[in-house]
């Protein structure tokens, strides 16, 4: 019999100074004005229980953290220090939703100061735009060889002897901006990675490789464009993002230039008592859609019903070389029509 607890997911205390102000315990903070594509909001790690079917919030999962928002005039200087180590959590093993596992003989960082993770951030409004810079030193989420895993269950346990998976520190500059059009938003945000760790294809190979193949160290690039309008009275919300490596290597089981597009259309009916809404998200390397229709009725402020689809398309693929492992198509078999009752406190 399963057992149920109850446990919140942010607990913090808030303290508020003339020019400073200060939160501190178990809480989200999002960085970056693109929604669901993480290019500079990379504070929290993400579960993925459920895949990324979850409202974009619910999927982040809650750190200890200490966050300090200085206040200067237009300017603001946001800095985040993270003493707790947590990593991205995939689904549990026997779910439907499992795609990627944590490999054996995985090696945590040990929890001391030297490992924390410390980010800063500085927003200013300069003549109508929200601009913004940042700069993140973190643990990667994924460690070495999980993307080597993806949509492998069972093959953890075939990694070579010789290769010991392990989390590594990436660094990660990033800008963004915002803007109004009459009416309109105009957004952008880019990143560049250092440090990061890229499987290859020596790890599905059964050809004996050096030890150094397995994994590749790359920096990259990450960026995307938003524009919320109105087209015919409905809420349109498109979204473009491409991740780049310029020092690319044909052994890397991740593309040169991936690239994604997503587009919500949203129309709220009856004083927003009725909300229909529509998202496509196309992943244009590999040619899979996810594709989700829902209709929410809100009965109250606080308790709302919902009934919608979650479509997908594509094929799995498999891990044979760059651009074959399908994100969204491993789970073609998956699609599914739900219904939803969601009171919130």
């Amino acid at each position: 019999m399963k057992h149920f607890y109850p446990r919140a997911r942010e607990v913090y205390l808030d303290l508020f100074f003339p020019k400073v102000d200060l939160r501190i315990g178990e809480q989200i903070s999002r960085w970056g004005v693109i929604e669901g594509f993480r290019i500079t909001d990379e504070l929290n790690p993400l579960d993925f229980g459920e895949f990324i079917l979850r409202e974009v919030t619910d999927r982040y999962i809650p750190v200890f953290m200490v966050k300090a928002d200085y206040y200067q005039g237009a300017t603001t200087w946001e800095l985040v220090w993270i003493p707790q180590l947590v990593f991205n959590r995939p689904a549990p093993p026997g779910s439907e939703w499992l795609e990627f596992q944590l490999p054996p003989r995985l090696q945590n960082p040990p929890e001391r100061l030297l490992n924390t993770d410390i980010g800063l951030r500085v927003t200013r409004q300069i003549g109508g735009w929200d601009l913004g810079a940042s700069y993140l030193y973190a643990w990667d989420p994924f460690p070495s060889a999980s993307q080597s895993l993806f949509g492998l269950p069972g093959s953890a346990s075939q990694l070579p002897s010789q290769f010991t998976p392990s989390y590594h520190r990436i660094h990660t500059v990033g800008v963004s901006f915002s803007t109004g059009l009459g009416g309109e938003v105009l957004k952008g945000e880019l990143a560049y990675v250092i440090g990061k760790y890229f499987g290859t294809t020596a790890l599905t190979s059964s050809a004996a490789s050096p030890s150094d193949q397995f994994e590749l160290q790359r920096d990259y690039m990450k960026y995307g464009l938003g524009w919320d309008t109105k087209v015919l009275g409905v809420d349109t919300f498109v979204q473009f993002s491409q991740q780049y490596i310029p020092d690319w290597n044909r052994l890397l089981l991740q593309g040169k230039v991936e690239s994604g597009l997503s587009t919500l259309l949203q129309k709220n009916l009856h004083y927003d008592q009725w909300v229909l809404k529509f998202l496509v998200l196309y992943m244009m390397n590999t040619r899979e859609a996810m594709i989700r229709p829902r209709v929410e009725y809100h009965f109250t402020d606080r308790l709302k019903g919902a009934l919608g689809a979650d479509i997908f398309e594509g094929t799995p693929g498999s891990l044979g070389g760059p651009d074959t492992f399908h994100f969204i198509g491993y789970f073609n078999r998956n699609s599914r029509i739900y219904t939803e009752l969601r009171y919130s406190f």
